[in-house]
């Protein structure tokens, strides 16, 4: 008996909810990078009542229909969503899948551009300029960001017609990984740099090397030969205010973070061939200072100067 109930609200359920989904647009496609196979129907739920329903009055019946990309997974789904209650669940939405609906030529072009932009954002890039440049000189900083886009763009070379295909969709690879491109200077400074608004974002841009890209703030350090983070350079006069202490396993490293400070927040040597530096606000002292001889001992690359520091307010 349940088992004849249950066919005859499926034939109904054909019967009530006819009508053709609606083409793939920039309207209807949704990011959805946490989705579960559970969450996913929730937010194309929410994303169709966002859009809105059809008018029975004006309009032939139709479902709302909602594309969900998943950079996480690199697949797209599609939802058709109907503002009549759910025969099986009694809530006041059904949520149909669409397999269909989205052809193959833009799931595998979806797939190929989100894998090449995870290894490009996922692979710290280094760059010839000084990273104190960049931190305080608004040309070298541009220059920085036109060669990471101008870097970018060449490595999505051959992907002109999967670009082209979901060049008319905004918003669909907005995903974190896409605000964590590392770039590592010459002189050992570190910082992360990210794509300003992912979500407005036309996607022919990332493509043709214009997007908006900028410095993400406090991601500033100095950073070791292995890519180890030493000490983060202040962003701002408050932060160069605050204590800190680290330790400098290169002399020249030690001197290019010291004459930052000083040249950006007013820092000054006490004196002829000392190695504190002070500013109004806070005093830095060298606590003690260490050379450590290598294998061969003749060989000046065998020594590792260390330097340890502390900086107080005063």
């Amino acid at each position: 008996m349940r088992l004849i109930i249950a066919l005859l609200l499926l034939s109904m359920s054909f019967t009530v909810f006819a009508g053709e989904s609606q083409p793939l647009s920039s309207i209807n496609a949704v990011p959805c990078n946490g989705c579960t196979p559970t969450s996913v129907k929730s937010k194309a739920l929410q994303k169709a009542k966002e859009i809105g329903f059809y008018d029975p009055i004006t309009e032939i019946e139709s479902p709302t229909t909602v594309y969900i990309f998943n950079f996480n997974t690199e697949t797209i789904q599609s939802f058709d969503v109907w503002n009549k209650r759910n025969l099986f669940t009694g809530e006041m939405y059904t949520v149909f899948e669409k397999p269909h609906n989205v052809d193959y030529a833009m799931k595998t072009s979806y797939s190929e551009i989100v894998g090449r932009l995870k290894e490009f954002f996922n692979t710290s890039s280094n760059s010839d300029y000084s990273g104190y440049d960049f931190l305080q000189n608004s040309y070298i900083q541009q220059q920085v960001l036109n060669e990471v886009n101008s870097n970018l763009s060449g490595y999505l070379f051959g992907l002109s017609l999967q670009f082209k295909t979901v060049a008319q969709l905004t918003g669909i690879f907005n995903n974190s990984i896409l605000d964590h491109k590392v770039i590592i200077f010459k002189d050992g400074v570190k910082v992360t740099i990210r794509i300003s608004d992912l979500k407005r974002i036309k996607n022919i841009d990332i493509f043709l090397g214009n997007a908006q890209l900028e410095y993400m703030p406090d991601s500033a350090y100095v950073v070791d030969s292995d890519g180890n983070e030493i000490t983060k350079i202040p962003d701002d006069a408050n932060e160069a205010k605050e204590h800190k202490d680290g330790h400098f396993e290169d002399r020249d490293a030690f001197y290019d973070y010291f004459n930052y400070l000083e040249s950006r927040f007013g820092f000054d040597s006490r004196g002829s061939g000392s190695y504190d530096f002070q500013s109004r606000f806070v005093y830095c002292k060298v606590t003690s200072t260490l050379v450590k001889k290598g294998k061969d001992s003749d060989d000046p690359d065998g020594w590792t100067w260390i330097m340890v520091y502390t900086c107080s307010p005063q």
